[in-house]
This record gives C-alpha cells, structure tokens and sequence, in this order.
C-alpha cells in the first residue's frame, strides 16, 4: 500500500521517473515515490483540479481544471507551477497527454466530441472523430507508442448510470487512429467493464470489470479470442489502475464504498 487509509486518492499517472501523480479528494495534485517516499504537494492552494496526466517527456502535467470563469484543460511545469490553459472549453474531462509530450487529447462536453489540442496550446483544439458517441464511457487512453486512442462508448443514452445502459445495444471499445481518428478495432464491451488502459507492450486493452462486488483486471488482446483475467483479487473494487512507463508496476487504487439512507426533518 502506497498511500495511507486517510488520503484519498482520484485519478493518478505514472510520471516519467516512475513516480505517482494523483489527485486528492480535495482537489489537488501531489506526487509520490512508488515505494512511499519523498510526497511533495504540487498545488497547496488550487483545490479545483482533476483527472490528472503525466506527460511523457517528464516536462507537464495537464488536468481538467475548473478556476471560474476559466474552466478547460490545463497544463502545468512537472513542479506545479506556471499553469496555463491550453483549451478554453466549459466543461472537458478525461485529458491525456500523450507518450512524446506533444499533444493532449480528451472529450468535449456536452457534445462528447474527441478533441486534440498541441501541448503548447497555440491552435485552436480540433475534433480527432466528427461523429461523436451517443455517450462517452470512462476515460480516453494513449497506446504506448502515441499512435492510437481507446475508449469506451454506448450507442445509446443511458437513463440512470452511465456503467449501466437501458437500451438493447452493447457498448463497445473502439480503437482508433490518433491521426484521422480511423477506426482500427472494436468490440462489444460488457456492461460493468470500465477504465481501458493499454498493455504495456499496446498488444492488449485491459480493463476492470466488476463482479458481485468483486472488482479485477482483465485483458483483451487486439486480435481477438476470449478475455483474460490478470489479477485475482476476492474482494474490493478496483477503482484506477495503470502501468508504469517501463511496464514493470502496475498501481491500482482500491477500497470499499459505502451508503446509507438518512432522514432529516424540521427544516424552517
């Protein structure tokens, strides 16, 4: 266990020296050594940051940042400081930056678009797939090489929860061309499969995939045949996972959630 039971952890990145970027319950961003040590706090006084990527080259960090009125996608020196944003958008979730440090890509809301903005954000962001998805699922993830993209989209809107579509059609993972966004792959996805991350050799699409409670890690390679499970836990939920640059670690964020029902009353 990298981190103790009192810090909460969101979405994370491996940074290029194998460190670990995540976001904090509060809404900032701090790194750590895989082995615990040395946490340095990136963003003492910012508290409106999320879904953070590690570029690279080991020069940025970008994130989705909601500073009122300038909400959007944002990049960061690798220390935490001069943060810029590289894309004016409202709302825009699931950045990345990709493995050269060049490009960020992520999705436009409320249009789930798939967007590409350069690194420098000196052009105006453009769509990477003109026909946007009925409704984007999880996050977006660069291959290893920065020549492909994978996500996860329903044909259809789901009424409720967007891990559980209504409707009669499957989601599928599509993977596409990161230049010209062609598609290149798809399948049809279960329901409870979430979070795609590449294998670390980009041969695979693994995924977590949630069942009667029970959260693991299971792999679909790009040429087809039955999935495979990789890890083999008996309880817990698998929250965020991820390899490390070198693809020698896999970090994981697990727990528990919990809720409850309470009644208030004699309000005025």
């Amino acid at each position: 266990q990298v981190t103790r039971n009192d810090h909460a952890v969101g979405r994370f990145s491996w940074t290029s020296d194998l460190r670990i970027l995540f976001a904090s319950g509060d809404g900032n961003l701090s790194v750590l050594n895989s082995d615990r040590s040395a946490r340095t706090l990136l963003t003492p006084n910012d508290h409106a940051i999320g879904n953070p990527s590690a570029c690279g080259d080991g020069r940025y960090i970008v994130s989705s940042t909601y500073r009122e009125p300038k909400a959007g996608i944002w990049r960061m020196d690798a220390d935490g400081s001069n943060p810029i944003r590289i894309a004016d958008e409202t709302v825009a979730t699931s950045p990345q930056c990709s493995p050269d440090g060049k490009w960020v890509i992520y999705v436009q809301v409320p249009s789930l678009t798939l967007m590409r903005v350069t690194i420098t954000g000196e052009k105006p962001p453009e769509a990477i797939t003109q026909t946007p998805a009925a409704w984007m699922l999880d996050v977006l993830a660069f291959s290893p090489e920065g020549k492909r993209i994978a996500y996860v989209a329903a044909p259809e809107t789901p009424v409720f929860n967007p891990s559980s579509p209504s409707g009669s059609q499957p989601n599928q993972l599509k993977v596409i061309a990161f230049d010209g966004g062609t598609l290149m792959h798809h399948f049809d996805w279960p329901v409870s499969a979430w979070r795609p991350r590449w294998a670390p050799q980009g041969e695979a699409i693994e995924y977590v995939l949630t069942q009667n409670g029970v959260s693991n890690i299971w792999q679909q390679r790009l040429t087809g045949g039955p999935p495979k499970q990789v890890t083999h836990f008996d309880s817990g939920e698998i929250f965020d996972f991820e390899w490390s640059r070198d693809g020698k670690q896999l970090a994981l964020t697990r727990g528990s959630e919990s809720s409850d029902v309470i009644l208030m009353s004699n309000f005025r």
